[in-house]
C-alpha cells in the first residue's frame, strides 16, 4: 500500500498570499480615491427662506452667478428663497433696505468658480425690477412695474409684463410672451429673440447680433411703422405697414431671419 505525499512549496504560498493582500490594498485605495473625487464633484448646498413684511416699491439685484426667478406675490411682503451652491468657497450675499427699495448682491469670494446663489423671489405685482447677473438664467413674470433685466451669459424668459420692458443678453436666447407693455426693448449679442405681445405697443425694438428675431403683435387698425433688417437671412413682414402710424416696430439681426407678424 502506497501513500501519496503532497509537496508544498512555502515560497509559492507566500507569494500567492502577498499578491492577494496587495490586490485588496489597491482595491481599497481605489475605492477611497473614487469616493473622494466623487465627493469633490458634488457641490455643497444650503437652502434658505425668508419673508420681509414691509412696503416695497423697487427691487435691485446684482449677482455674480446664479439663476433668478421673480414673480408676483401677495401685497405688503417679499418672499425670498435662496439656494447656495459651492465647491470650495461659500458665496456671500447681502439684502439691504433703503426706504422701499430692496437691494440684493451676490459675490463669489476672490471671483472663484463653482459658486452661485439661485434666488426665487415673490413681490407685489406693481414693484419695479432691476436685475443683473454675470452668469445665470433670468425668469420674470406676472408683473406690472417697469423691468430692466440683464445677463451676460444665460437665457431670459419674460411673461405677462405690463410696465416698460428692457432686457439684454450677452449670450443666450431671449423669450417674451403675453406682453402688454407699451415700450419694449429686447436685445442679445448671440441668440434668438422671440417676442409675442398681447397688447398693441407704442414702440418695440428687438435685435440680435447672431440669431433669428421674431416679433408678433396684435392687429392694429392704424397699422405699424415697421423697420425689419437682416444682413444674412430672410425678411418677412406680415403686419399692415403704415408709415404714418404712431406705433413703431424695429427688428434687426446681423445673421438670421427677421419676422414681424400678427399674434
Amino acid at each position: 500500500m502506497s501513500t501519496a505525499t503532497e509537496n508544498r512549496n512555502p515560497r509559492k504560498t507566500w507569494f500567492a498570499g502577498g499578491a492577494l493582500v496587495t490586490a485588496l490594498v489597491l482595491l481599497v485605495a481605489c475605492a477611497a480615491v473614487w469616493s473622494w473625487l466623487s465627493g469633490e464633484s458634488r457641490p455643497n448646498t444650503d437652502s434658505q427662506s425668508q419673508v420681509y413684511r414691509q412696503p416695497i416699491g423697487r427691487i435691485e439685484i446684482s449677482s455674480a452667478a446664479g439663476d433668478l426667478t421673480v414673480s408676483a406675490g401677495p401685497d405688503g411682503e417679499v418672499g425670498v428663497d435662496r439656494r447656495l451652491e459651492w465647491t470650495e468657497h461659500k458665496p456671500a450675499y447681502t439684502e439691504e433696505w433703503t426706504g422701499d427699495t430692496l437691494r440684493i448682491t451676490v459675490r463669489c469670494p476672490d471671483g472663484k468658480l463653482g459658486c452661485s446663489v439661485h434666488y426665487t423671489i415673490r413681490i407685489p405685482r406693481s414693484v419695479s425690477v432691476q436685475a443683473h447677473t454675470d452668469a445665470g438664467n433670468l425668469d420674470i413674470r406676472d408683473l406690472s412695474g417697469d423691468i430692466k433685466a440683464e445677463t451676460e451669459a444665460g437665457r431670459t424668459t419674460l411673461e405677462n409684463t405690463k410696465g416698460k420692458l428692457y432686457a439684454r443678453n450677452g449670450n443666450g436666447d431671449l423669450t417674451a410672451t403675453g406682453i402688454t407693455s407699451a415700450d419694449v426693448d429686447l436685445g442679445t449679442r448671440a441668440g434668438k429673440v422671440d417676442l409675442r405681445l398681447s397688447g398693441v405697443p407704442s414702440l418695440v425694438r428687438a435685435t440680435s447680433g447672431a440669431g433669428d428675431v421674431l416679433v408678433l403683435v396684435p392687429a392694429n387698425p392704424r397699422g405699424y411703422q415697421v423697420r425689419a433688417d437682416t444682413n444674412a437671412g430672410r425678411r418677412v413682414v406680415e403686419v399692415q405697414d403704415a408709415s404714418a402710424s404712431p406705433h413703431r416696430i424695429e427688428a434687426s439681426t446681423s445673421a438670421g431671419d427677421v419676422t414681424v407678424g400678427d399674434s
